[in-house]
């Protein structure tokens, strides 16, 4: 990711849905034009964690996942993490992926009511269209 970059951090539910639509990145491409779309490693493993799933979805998930780029969890995210969560008892996840989307300077893209009603300095949550 360069400076003039856009960062746009894709939340779990976000990834189902554009796995789940006709929903793509290239239509998100045309709403964020110059953004690098991401996800935090935390995505990574709720998506594919998913309990019965099939070879097939497997497959699409690890096709989607090699067009975003994948973050893992450093320790400036983790302290961001633990201020968010002692302001507003956010599931884990969520105050993770939300870090990730803060430390990068970048917009949250979800459909999380909690998320996209949670105000934190630096955080920016867009809805999934």
């Amino acid at each position: 990711m360069n400076g003039n970059d856009e960062v746009v951090v894709l939340d779990t539910n976000a990834v189902i849905d554009l796995l789940k639509s006709a929903t793509s990145l290239a239509k998100l491409e045309q709403r964020f034009p110059h953004a690098v779309f991401c996800i935090s490693v935390i995505t990574f493993i709720e998506v594919l964690g998913f309990p019965k799933i099939t070879p097939e979805y497997e497959a699409q998930i690890l096709t989607f996942f090699t067009d975003v780029t994948i973050i893992g969890v450093t320790n400036e995210i983790v302290e961001i993490a633990i201020k968010i969560r002692r302001k507003k008892l956010l599931k884990l996840p969520d105050a993770v992926i939300a870090a990730t989307a803060i430390y990068f300077n970048g917009t949250i893209l979800t459909r999380d009511t909690n998320l996209l009603n949670f105000e934190y300095p630096g955080l920016r949550p867009s809805r999934i269209e």
